[in-house]
Parts: structure tokens; C-alpha cells; sequence
């Protein structure tokens, strides 16, 4: 699973750029603007997995983006799913 920007404020977990944009326009509602064209959907650097963190809600603990990558897929995240937002 890798993570993906798909607009301003929000990043899905996904295999591709694809999938992450159809679950996260299945997410938002049909029509919805805030959703980037599959082209401009950027999957997150090594380095920015590395430094960009993420408060975690089910233990209250912060991660960088690997580690809870790595703690979502062990849990068994195996499908696309919201991985952080900044509206929430």
C-alpha cells in the first residue's frame, strides 16, 4: 500500500493513483471538486513518508507516514482507505 495526495487536504492509502481517487470520489459523493484529476494525484515521496506525521486516533500516539503505514497494513488494511486529512 502506498500513500497518495489527492487534493489540498486530504491523503489516501492505496495500491495505485487510480484507486485511491475513485474511493476517495466514492467517499466525497458523485460531483464532487475537491477530488485532483487522476494526473495531478501524487503519490507521497520516501523521504516525505519519512517526515510528514500523523496523529494516530485509535491510540492517540503520533507516527511518520511509514509507520502507520506499516501499523495499518499489519492491522490488515488491505483495500483503499483515507490515511490523514487536515479538515478533521
Amino acid at each position: 500500500m502506498k500513500v497518495f495526495r489527492v487534493n489540498d487536504c486530504d491523503w489516501w492509502m492505496a495500491e495505485t493513483a487510480l484507486q485511491a481517487r475513485d474511493a476517495a470520489i466514492e467517499f466525497y459523493g458523485s460531483g464532487v471538486d475537491d477530488v485532483y484529476a487522476l494526473d495531478e494525484i501524487a503519490e507521497v515521496s520516501a523521504e516525505a513518508m519519512s517526515r510528514l506525521k500523523v496523529g494516530d486516533e485509535d491510540d492517540g500516539k503520533t507516527r511518520t507516514f511509514s509507520e502507520q503505514v506499516a501499523k495499518r497494513i499489519k492491522e490488515g488494511a488491505t483495500k483503499p482507505e483515507m490515511f490523514a486529512s487536515t479538515e478533521y
